[in-house]
This record gives structure tokens, C-alpha cells and sequence, in this order.
């Protein structure tokens, strides 16, 4: 039918359902917004948490390497040495490579809070002055983190106090101050933004027209006072909302203009287009788009409808254009994600080889375990001789630093001690290295004294590691204990470095036991800084005194209701406890008491305990 034949009432109702139509959009699309700002929201808030939750999680981590590295430093028996005798600067530098792992600078104090060393990569200099306030901190908590405004930027600072290896808990006074630091220029800043693919600012004061609430984030740097330093802004927002409240109320006139528009529109609508339409609805049935080119040059309403109609075109070849792009790129995706998924299963090849090789050295430390076993042997006269003793060998891991050594050569048995540097497969050569050693010098000597076997010993680990006492060599060596028994004579010559070893007799007048610890030389068996002769020492036994020898191992285990070491004294008590006891019993007695006090806890070090009754031989 064409658009002339209708009649009046037909186009009033046309014209209605347009408009009606139109309502209907413009409600739909006013509730469509209401949605879409309501998604939006959403995902932006939880866009907000996570930028917040990832930078949070970033800096936690870069300041826990920071105080990672500056407690491996200052929890150090050289750190305490440098700090005491300080060196040249030359040799810090060698063992604290700055920029290798990631420093700005580095500062060691004494206790005076005087610089004993420093050292600043570029721009800085050594005119950072680190406030009195923090060495009070570090005297009262040991470590601090903190933050620093400088003439050359934020410096990120941790702190820890200086104390020996062996002080693990801190009790004993500090020996100086150690303090590392990162520079938070923009270079580093470019890093995090890589990292977490968000873009920073620092700032020192906030203001209105420095953060609006509504765009970014931040984070508060505080200094040693707990004051505020600076603050890290997350600038990366979602800003779709605030452009969707910008435009809301345009769109809302725009489309409501739009209503007015198309009742005139309506009223012009009879006139201006009913007819020309009709007939380039004709044309096109007729014509392809091509054929519009003629049209569109003339200047009424057919010429402009053909210039919308083959703008309209175009535009549609434009976007299938686009489409054959959005499809050659999920290609690209897709090849992307095959290439994701074979490293996924190299990673996983490689992890099934390191699975299998670990098995495979695993199976190497248990035989190699099963030899050092076997070297672990007494001769038998020793039992016949000593058959009331026992012995307590119990390896941190498969293999063990600690090792007893027992041999008999002229009617005298020859018995060592040893805990041997590190434990686990670096203690494990040592032992058999003293092993051996002991062995070949029993072999090629006679009538040496415990004195000069063990300088003996110290002579072959010191020109067998090439220790020369020089920083980065092989410091290893052992403390240990060294007696030898003489059943004709009831005398016991020992030599001793470091370790100490108890002997429990009873008294004929009272019938009570006493506990004597004798002591040996304060050096190891190995390269030290006091290199002199052991002492040879000699002392009377009696039948039924009862000799304990042992590691520091049980000792140093942790725990109890504190989670402190077991210490000396607790275990010279338990062994004069035990020694009531038969000497089955008294193995039994250490055992329960080291696995009571030792609970839930990883063992600290090897253990060794030996336990020998001295008899007179019967005559």
C-alpha cells in the first residue's frame, strides 16, 4: 500500500505507536543506565580493594626482603667481629654487594651511635643522618622499619641490632647497629607500576587538589615516630562512574528534547518524508546501494537520504573491517594460550625431573648414612672391658656432624667426642675426615698423649680445607673431647677443645654422688684466631665412677612451655639426676626427656650422648 493511500485516522494511529514506542525506549534506556552505573559501581569498589590489597601485599614484601637481608647480616659472628675490630671497607663491600641485591645504602654503628661504615649508591651521599631516636628503638626492640624524608627523596629504612649467631633470642647486649635502606625514586616507582600494573605518586601533605577520594587511593609511609612520612597515591582508578554521573543529566535533557522534537517531528513527518520515502523505498527494492550515488547529488530530501544510506554503508564496511580484526586477534589469543599451556607441561616435565632426582640423592644420603654407621664401631674388648655404657646418636638429618671414635691400642682405649662444623651432608664429610685422621694418626704414632693427637687432627683439617684464615675459605673444623683410658693405672687423660665432659663418683663417706665438669681449651679443631698448643690434662678415676660425654646438641634444643634452649645447667642437673640410675635406665631417662621438652619443634642439631661406667679390672 503506499504511503498516499492511507488515510487520516490509519497515520494518527502510526504516529501513536511511534511515540509510544519511543516512551518505551526512553525508559528502558533510562533503567538500562540505572544498571549499568550499578555493575559499575560494583566492580569498582572491588577494583579498588584489589589495586589496594596488591600494593599492600607488594610493599609487605619488599620491606620483608629488606629486613630479611638486614637481620642475615647483623645476626652474624663477623658483623659482631667487624663491628668490635672494624676493617677495611674494601672487605664490607666484597660481602655486602648493595646493588647486586638491590640496596640504596647501608650504615653500621657502634654502640656510641658513631658510623663505622657506610655506603650509598647514586644520587646519594653520605650525609644521611640517621635520628638518635632509632638507636633507642633498636636497643628496646632489636629491629625497626621505617621511612625517611631526605633532600634526595623518600628512603625506605630497616634497622637491626648487631648481635652473635648464637644469640638467637637477643639477650645479650647488642654490639652495634645495622640499618639498610631502598631509595623510592622514580625509577623504582616505574618498577611497581610493572609489577602491579599500577601508577603511583608519592606526596607529603593530602589536599583537596592534591587526591580526590573518588579517582584514587593511598597509602600512609610512616616514620620511626609513627608519624606520617608520605603518602603513596593509587592514581589508576575506574573513572567510568564519575563520567556516568558527568553525563547522566545531559542525557536525560537530550533524550527528553528529543521527545519534543518528535512530536513535531510527527507533524512535519506527512510532509517532509512520508512521500520521499515511498520512493526511495522503490528505489532500493529496485537498485543496489551503488546505483544511490546518482541520487545523492541531488539537494532535496532523496539527494540526503541517499547520502545517509551509503554513509550508512560505508560505516558497515568499516565495521566488518574491525570484526575481521577482533576475530584475527582471538586467533592471536588462542595461539598465545597454546604456547601458555606447553610451558605449562615443560614446567611440569621439569618438576616431575627435579621430583625424581631428589628421590634419587635422597636414596644416596640414606647409604651414605648406612656407611657412616658402619665407621661408628667400638672394638670388642671395649664392651667386655665397659659393658655397663650406652651411647645416644640421634642425626639432625639423615647424616650427622657429631661422631664418637673408640679404639684400643696398649692396653688403653683411646675415646672422642666430636661435634663437627654444620650438620647434615657438610657435617657428615667432616666426621669421616676425623675419623679417618684419628685412624691414620693411632696408626703412625705411639705413646702420644690426648694433647698431641688432637694437634695432630687440627694440623690435618687445617692443611686439608687450605684454611689460611682468610675471608670466604672453608672455616670448618670441630670441637671436641679426647680421653684416653688407662684400666691398669685408673688414670683418665683427656684433652678437650671447646667441649666440656662430666664425670659423677660416689662418695665412700657420705654415699652420695657428686658431679665434677672438667673443662678444655677455648679453640676448635681448625684455622682460629688463638692457635695454641692443647692442653694435656690427667686425673684419677675410680671403680663406679660414671663418665659422660657429649655434643652441644641437646643443649641447644628448643623448647618447653617458653620455646627457650634446654641450656647447661638443666642438663648437668638431669645427668646427675640419671646417674642414680643403672646405665639402661639412665638412656631411657635423657631419651623422654629430650623428646618431652623438645614437644612439636624441628630438632636444632645433631645429638650424642655417651654414657661409660668405669670398672676395675679383676685381678
Amino acid at each position: 500500500m503506499s504511503p498516499l493511500a492511507l488515510n487520516f485516522s490509519m497515520r494518527v494511529k502510526i504516529y501513536l505507536i511511534l511515540l509510544a514506542t519511543f516512551i518505551v525506549f526512553l525508559i528502558a534506556f533510562q533503567f538500562g543506565q540505572y544498571i549499568s552505573y550499578q555493575k559499575y559501581e560494583h566492580l569498582n569498589i572491588l577494583q579498588k580493594k584489589q589495586l589496594t590489597e596488591n600494593t599492600n601485599s607488594l610493599f609487605l614484601l619488599n620491606t620483608n626482603y629488606l629486613r630479611k637481608w638486614a637481620i642475615d647480616y647483623a645476626c652474624s659472628d663477623w658483623m659482631v667481629h667487624f663491628v668490635s675490630v672494624p676493617g677495611t671497607p674494601q672487605i664490607l663491600e666484597n660481602k655486602i654487594p648493595i646493588e647486586k641485591l638491590g640496596f640504596s645504602l647501608v650504615l653500621i654503628y657502634n654502640l656510641q651511635f658513631k658510623s663505622i661504615y657506610s655506603d650509598y649508591i647514586k644520587p646519594l651521599t653520605d650525609s644521611i643522618v640517621i635520628p638518635k631516636e632509632v638507636f633507642s628503638v633498636l636497643q628496646r626492640k632489636k629491629q625497626i622499619d621505617f621511612f625517611l624524608n631526605t633532600k634526595y627523596g623518600l628512603v625506605q629504612l630497616v634497622g637491626s641490632a648487631i648481635h652473635s649467631s648464637s644469640d638467637i633470642n637477643g639477650k645479650i647486649r647488642p654490639s652495634g647497629f645495622f640499618i639498610i635502606g631502598k631509595l623510592w625514586d622514580h625509577n623504582y616507582l616505574t618498577e611497581l607500576e610493572k609489577l602491579t600494573g599500577i601508577r603511583y605518586k608519592l606526596i607529603n601533605n593530602l589536599t583537596d587538589s592534591a587526591i580526590k577520594m573518588s579517582e584514587m587511593d593511598y597509602i600512609s609511609l610512616k616514620s620511626y615516630n609513627n608519624k606520617i612520612a608520605s603518602y603513596l597515591l593509587l592514581i589508576n582508578r575506574n573513572r567510568y562512574i564519575d563520567q556516568n554521573r558527568n553525563k547522566n543529566l545531559f542525557n536525560t535533557f537530550f533524550l527528553t528534547a528529543i521527545l519534543l522534537l518528535l512530536i513535531i517531528t510527527i507533524i512535519a513527518l506527512e510532509v517532509m518524508l512520508l512521500r520521499p520515502l515511498g520512493k526511495i523505498v522503490s528505489t532500493l527494492n529496485s537498485a543496489s546501494p551503488e546505483k544511490l550515488i546518482t541520487t545523492a547529488i541531488r539537494k532535496d530530501e532523496f539527494g540526503k537520504i541517499s547520502r545517509y544510506l551509503l554513509e550508512f554503508y560505508s560505516q558497515k564496511k568499516v565495521l566488518q573491517n574491525k570484526l575481521f580484526d577482533i576475530n584475527f586477534a582471538q586467533d592471536d589469543l588462542q595461539r598465545l594460550n597454546n604456547e601458555l599451556q606447553m610451558q605449562k607441561d615443560e614446567l611440569q616435565t621439569s618438576s616431575d625431573k627435579l621430583l625424581k632426582a631428589n628421590e634419587e640423592i635422597t636414596e644416596s644420603i640414606k647409604y651414605a648414612s648406612i656407611i657412616q654407621d658402619a665407621v661408628l664401631n667400638a672394638p670388642s674388648s671395649f664392651y667386655s672391658t665397659f659393658p655397663d655404657h650406652f651411647i645416644i646418636y640421634k642425626p639432625k638429618n639423615i647424616l650427622s656432624g657429631d661422631f664418637y671414635w673408640i679404639q684400643e691400642k696398649d692396653d688403653r682405649f683411646y675415646i672422642a667426642c666430636a661435634d663437627c662444623t654444620g650438620h647434615g651432608l657438610a657435617g657428615s664429610l667432616l666426621s669421616m675426615l676425623g675419623i679417618s685422621f684419628l685412624k691414620d694418626i693411632m696408626h703412625q704414632q705411639n705413646n702420644l698423649k690426648a694433647a698431641e693427637i688432637i694437634n695432630y687432627l687440627r694440623e690435618f683439617i687445617v692443611e686439608t680445607l687450605n684454611q689460611t684464615g682468610e675471608f670466604g675459605e672453608a672455616h670448618g673444623g670441630m670441637d671436641i673431647v679426647f680421653c684416653i683410658i688407662d684400666p691398669a693405672t685408673s688414670k683418665l687423660e683427656y684433652a678437650s677443645a671447646f667441649n666440656s665432659f662430666y664425670i659423677v663418683s660416689v662418695k665412700n663417706e657420705s654415699n652420695e654422688n657428686q658431679l665434677a665438669e672438667y673443662k678444655g681449651d677455648p679453640m676448635p679443631v681448625g684455622i682460629y684466631i688463638k692457635n695454641e698448643a692443647f692442653t694435656n690434662h690427667i686425673i684419677d678415676i675410680k671403680d663406679g665412677d660414671m663418665i659422660y660425654l657429649f655434643s652441644d646438641g641437646f643443649i641447644d634444643q628448643f623448647g618447653g612451655p617458653n620455646n627457650k634452649k634446654y641450656r647447661s645447667n638443666n642438663f648437668k642437673n638431669l645427668i646427675f639426676e640419671a646417674s642414680k640410675q643403672p646405665y639402661c635406665g639412665q638412656k631411657k631417662i635423657l631419651e623422654d626427656t629430650f623428646k618431652n621438652w623438645q614437644g612439636n619443634n624441628e630438632q636444632t642439631d645433631d645429638i650424642l650422648v655417651m654414657g661409660i661406667r668405669y670398672k676395675l679390672r679383676s685381678r
